[in-house]
């Protein structure tokens, strides 16, 4: 349970952990809160008193956690179809993604902060990957190719999707989430076409060309790496 004092420098919020140690240790993590650890012979208003007799030091570093977390970091940053967005670290309980004009991550300890990402990134591709399938289904309807039995995301590292003519299964590379949408909507045609030619022949691209003319402007941008 969270608790707070007040002293002469300022609030400081506290949780109180009853352990089997020796000694009493005070811990302050980048949400601002002091973590200590107690054994249980040890009177909580005997730590409070400890807190306020130290309390400029306290105050002092919990300011400046606080203070360096709420800063952008700079090497911090994803890529969200084909846009670069900064990640803010917020300091909270919450453990969630927030987009805006930047990714305000709030999470409990900056640990978690590339998985909380990650799941952002996850629930994105959730949406907007299916929605593209729909789309080129659309757009190629009058050839009548047959649809995917299923689609699939995977961390692949040398292709960009792949199928299988036997299962009827199209399989996507989950970075394309960071790429636009077009690079995402080429790839689910090119392994589509796959349906009729089974090979990258002449035959092949000229399918393909026929509904992405400008298929080589997409295969450019996917073969440069994003920073």
């Amino acid at each position: 349970m969270i608790k707070s004092i007040e002293t002469e420098n300022g609030k400081i919020s506290y949780e109180l952990l009853r352990k089997n140690v020796k000694n009493i240790n005070f811990r302050i993590k980048s949400d601002g809160i002091v973590y200590i650890s107690a054994a249980r012979a040890v009177p909580e208003e005997y730590i409070k008193g400890l807190l306020r007799k130290n309390s400029l030091k306290f105050v002092s570093e919990i300011n400046r956690l606080k203070e360096n977390a709420k800063k952008p970091d700079k090497e911090d940053g994803f890529y969200l179809l084909g846009k670069k967005y900064a990640v803010e670290f917020i300091p909270s309980r919450e453990n969630r993604a927030v987009l805006t004009d930047r990714l305000r991550v709030y999470a409990e300890r900056k640990e978690l902060l590339e998985k909380i990402t990650e799941d952002f990134l996850t629930e994105k591709i959730n949406e907007v990957f299916p929605e593209a399938v729909k789309r080129v289904r659309r757009l190629i309807e009058r050839e009548g190719l047959p649809a995917p039995t299923a689609i699939r995301v995977k961390d692949m590292k040398s292709r960009w999707g792949s199928c299988s003519i036997k299962t009827g299964a199209i399989s996507l590379n989950r970075r394309l989430i960071k790429y636009p949408t077009g690079c995402l909507e080429y790839v689910i045609l090119h392994e589509m076409a796959h349906f009729r030619h089974r090979g990258h022949d002449k035959s092949f691209y000229g399918f393909v060309e026929k509904y992405v003319r400008d298929y080589k402007k997409y295969e450019a941008i996917l073969r440069e790496p994003l920073e």
